[in-house]
């Protein structure tokens, strides 16, 4: 479940907490989260900042709502998007109207950056491959609360479908700003005495691939914006991963350097490419590749005392598709784990 708590600008007021999500619970948890107030407007005058903090359990039934703070009586208020996860995190003005693509947002971080993205005002395409039902979903809301969307499907283990997703994505919206490499996935826990070349394939293809591909037919449009790529890791690409994560580990280690060097390359085209590298996420992904045991274990590592939310990763995509914010910046991965790795 989340709970909601104020601050100023200077700490924490843990006095007063207030509800900023759903409940994901039992029936005694929406009780007591209902029993909470919102802060006055009084409050808020005064500066205080709605975050967000999940507490135990940390395996959630569901994933928090993105698009929940974002609808607003059928428009987009994009002032609200520090309410999911970012305290402070207010309009980033020159990604309004921007066109972006953002691989494999159908649930997880991708829905979470669709619905940020879309808060700033931008175009978002939204990729999806299985998750239909979902993307459709997301989709509507946001179309329903003001946003530009634009929905691709396209099995992102198939360079064919890479490329084709890009450029419908550019045709649709008449050139591309930004590019969101999302897309990814484990495909299974395999100990490494039981790699096979179909395994290897699979996974490289789906997360490496289909990152180089989707760069490569991007270029030129990116080219004429003088646009932005973030590149989704992992902390998997410092720390090796769990046990039975290794070919995923080393995909991503592939996507950050390969991020660094892209970025050397392309920033002569006024192109900026960064990475943000999510620690433990509560998310699809480990709902469907983690058990609750090994969360608990990978939770107890993190200095914060929890695992993260998809939201948690928002601000940082942001900030480096923002030229404002970090036009100087360049090839740089952030790492977003609650401390757990400090490199």
């Amino acid at each position: 479940m989340l709970w909601g708590g104020a601050a100023y600008n200077n700490g924490i007021v843990p006095a007063k907490r207030y509800i900023l999500g759903e409940s994901y619970g039992g029936k005694g948890e929406t009780q007591m989260l209902n029993a909470l107030t919102p802060p006055t407007e009084e409050e808020l005058a005064k500066g205080m900042m709605p975050f967000l903090v999940p507490l135990p359990p940390w395996n959630v039934a569901q994933p928090p709502d993105p698009l929940r703070a974002f609808e607003r009586g059928g428009r987009i208020d994009r002032s609200v998007v520090s309410e999911v996860g970012n305290p402070g995190l207010g309009p980033f003005p020159d990604l309004a109207g921007k066109a972006v693509l953002i691989t494999g947002a159908s649930t997880g971080i991708g829905a979470a950056l669709a619905a940020a993205y879309a808060a700033q005002g931008c175009r978002v395409a939204i990729h999806y491959n299985q998750s239909a039902d979902r993307a459709e979903d997301l989709a509507k809301r946001l179309r329903d609360a003001g946003a530009e969307i634009a929905l691709l499907q396209g099995d992102f283990g198939k360079s064919s479908d890479v490329r084709r997703v890009v450029e419908q994505a550019a045709e649709g919206f008449g050139g591309l700003d930004g590019l969101i490499n999302n897309a990814g996935g484990m495909l299974g826990r395999v100990a490494f005495e039981d790699w096979t070349d179909a395994q290897y394939d699979a996974v490289m293809d789906l997360n490496v691939r289909s990152v180089i591909t989707a760069c490569h037919a991007a270029l030129p449009h990116l080219r004429r914006s003088k646009g932005f790529i973030v590149n989704t890791s992992s902390i998997a690409a410092r720390n090796g991963g769990g046990t039975g994560s290794g070919l995923y580990a080393s995909s991503k280690a592939f996507v950050s350097n390969m991020t660094r060097g892209l970025a050397k390359e392309l920033i002569r085209d006024g192109i900026r490419v960064n990475a943000v590298a999510p620690g433990v996420i509560a998310t699809p992904f480990h709902e469907r590749y983690s058990t609750p045991a090994m969360m608990e274990q990978m939770a107890a590592t993190v200095p914060q005392g929890r695992v993260g939310t998809a939201q948690d990763c928002v601000g940082a995509f942001l900030f480096l598709s923002s030229e404002a914010m970090s036009g100087y910046v360049i090839g740089q991965i952030i790492e977003v784990n609650g401390g757990q790795l400090m490199p």
